[in-house]
């Protein structure tokens, strides 16, 4: 059985001592419970990786304090925000999924894409920040919805203490009492049906098993305590589940130990898609606000100022966004691409699906049209970005080498490189003159992605290629050239073990570009290989790194721009050679 604990705040209090509690109709709470509760169904039935992933992206918007994610009682993956004054009044929610698989039966656990992946957090995490904000009985009255409903296994919700007092290691007796599970309610026909409705009554006997179970603190496993965890963990497999990666490195001291300083980064979340509904404005106002929410952390906004002190919040907020998004590989993701690769190179194509003609003219009209297209995978798409730069940058500096006609009078030779792609792809002159400058304009995004793409992979190591999102994620938020060089600044600086294993996975990525598939992918493939452990490494490292960062650290400042135009030859091999094979 996969289990987390989810610490959360709770509202401010008033001058008068009172606290700023919200209090929803009962129409919004029974959303509110339709909607989280099948936001936890959903993420119960994902591998406990991919758990971990959105579990990290509530955490890194500040929508929790802190998660402790636990397979069969055991720790997986802990990570926490620093302990601060305004972190006190804390509650702790204890949830145990309802899993709609076994390890030996098939279909198994769900694989969601990044984009996916990123909803699904979004959703809990919008959710979550509601429900904190409830009283007390509001808050059970929510998670009674859900838990009746069988969108959760088990539940137990502590208390607002002190958050460096809470004991995590006592055991849990939960909302799903032994004594009464003979007389459980039948799983209803209907789970949002069922949800919405204020479900069967219950005898007052049963407080229990419906809300936040007394404030004690066990200190030895009673046979009560015994029979309540025999009972909760009916639905656990009796093999034990084989974790792929462990970043973050889990702390092996306990849970009620001190909790280590972990990064405290923040990441945007994508955005919802349109076509969700959800029932009830003032829900649907409280996630617009929470999800565009994003927050400094006081010590990283410290960092960045002492670094470069023209740097302003908003700037600081575009630098530590898309620094989230520069997470080292995901193993399944990597494992399922890998598949998709193997079978591009056993057709004879290129292993990520590129164009093997990549140098010239109508080779850029060719990547403009892959890129443009939407289709490939997300590595694929860093890859075609940065070959893309490689050839422009080569356009313009041999153009008579390249281009079909001689410059027109006073047309630059980037000018004339971008005439020459635009005639390329429309040789009609009418064409020409409706398309040509919307092409324009693609061009000069594409040109200034390529142009970003280099400068951090030139910075940080071309493994920063097989994670999406970033260099969206960049564009998207207009970064500037001094964003890029805080950026990559940061990045060495606080979590230099991700950023070794960025640039030990070069040769891995330098033979993915051309179009074959490297030994270390094909090991990979068929016995795995020692990328857990580096994985693991990388994350320790980070963790010291980040423990011995203090307010007044100086960093040497990273020109980004000035290491691309040094580092290209260590690429130019690439430009002598036009097709990739």
């Amino acid at each position: 059985m996969t289990s987390a604990w989810i610490s959360l705040k709770k509202p401010p209090l008033y001058g008068n001592g009172q606290s700023s509690y919200r209090n929803l109709p009962e129409a919004e709470r029974a959303n509110l419970g339709l909607s989280l509760g099948r936001g936890f169904k959903t993420l119960g039935g994902l591998q406990i990786m991919q758990i971990n992933e959105a579990l990290t992206i509530i955490l890194r918007v500040g929508l929790c304090q802190s998660y402790t994610l636990q397979r069969n009682s055991e720790t997986v993956f802990e990570e926490s925000l620093p302990v601060d004054s305004t972190a006190a009044r804390v509650f702790y929610l204890w949830v145990a999924f309802k899993e709609s698989y076994s390890d030996n039966v098939l279909p198994g656990p769900a694989l969601l894409t990044e984009e996916e992946l990123g909803e699904l957090a979004q959703r809990i995490g919008e959710d979550l920040d509601i429900l904190r904000s409830l009283d007390e009985d509001q808050m059970k009255d929510v998670l009674n919805r859900i838990y009746k409903a069988r969108y959760l296994h088990d539940y137990t919700i502590l208390p607002a203490i002190d958050f460096v007092n809470i004991d995590l290691d006592a055991p849990i007796t939960g909302s799903n009492d032994s004594a009464n599970a003979a007389n459980e309610h039948p799983t209803p026909v209907n789970f949002d049906d069922f949800l919405i409705s204020d479900g069967p009554e219950t005898e007052a006997g049963n407080r229990d098993i419906l809300g936040i179970p007394n404030n004690t603190t066990h200190t030895e496993n009673t046979p009560e305590v015994a029979e309540s965890e025999r009972v909760m963990s009916f639905e656990t497999s009796s093999t034990e589940i084989n974790a792929v990666s462990c970043y973050p490195t889990p702390s092996s001291d306990g849970l009620d130990s001190p909790r280590p300083q972990k990064m405290p980064t923040r990441s945007d979340f994508p955005r919802t898609s349109d076509h969700r509904r959800v029932n009830g404005r003032n829900i649907q106002r409280q996630r617009k606000k929470a999800g565009a929410r994003i927050k400094l952390d006081p010590i990283a906004k410290a960092l960045l100022k002492g670094y470069n002190s023209e740097l302003n919040d908003e700037a600081i907020r575009k630098v530590l966004t898309a620094e989230a998004c520069f997470l080292p590989p995901n193993l399944q993701t990597l494992r399922s691409l890998s598949d998709q690769w193997h079978n591009n190179v056993s057709q004879g194509r290129h292993a990520l699906g590129l164009p093997t003609e990549w140098v010239g003219i109508q080779a850029a009209w060719n990547y403009v049209k892959e890129l443009e297209a939407k289709t490939l995978d997300p590595v694929a798409e860093n890859v075609a970005y940065l070959l893309f730069h490689f050839n422009y940058k080569e356009l313009c500096k041999r153009p008579k080498k390249y281009c079909p006609r001689p410059p027109n009078t006073h047309e630059r030779s980037t000018t004339h490189v971008l005439n020459c792609i635009i005639e390329a792809a429309y040789p009609d002159d009418g064409f020409r003159g409706l398309e040509g400058e919307q092409l324009r304009r693609q061009l000069g995004y594409i040109i200034r992605k390529g142009q970003w793409c280099w400068q951090v992979v030139a910075s940080l190591g071309s493994g920063v290629l097989l994670r999406g999102e970033w260099l969206d994620k960049m564009y998207n938020e207009t970064f500037s050239a001094a964003c890029v060089d805080a950026l990559v600044t940061y990045i060495s600086n606080v979590r230099p073990g991700t950023t070794r294993l960025f640039r030990s996975l070069e040769p891995t990525m330098k033979t993915l570009m051309f179009g074959r598939l490297p030994d270390f992918i094909k090991v990979f493939r068929t016995s795995g290989n020692d990328l857990q452990d580096q994985l693991c490494t990388a994350s320790t490292e980070d963790e010291k790194a980040w423990a011995t960062q203090v307010t007044e650290s100086r960093w040497d400042q990273i020109n980004a721009r000035q290491i691309a135009k040094e580092r290209i030859s260590d690429f130019s091999y690439l430009t002598q050679r036009s097709v990739l094979s």
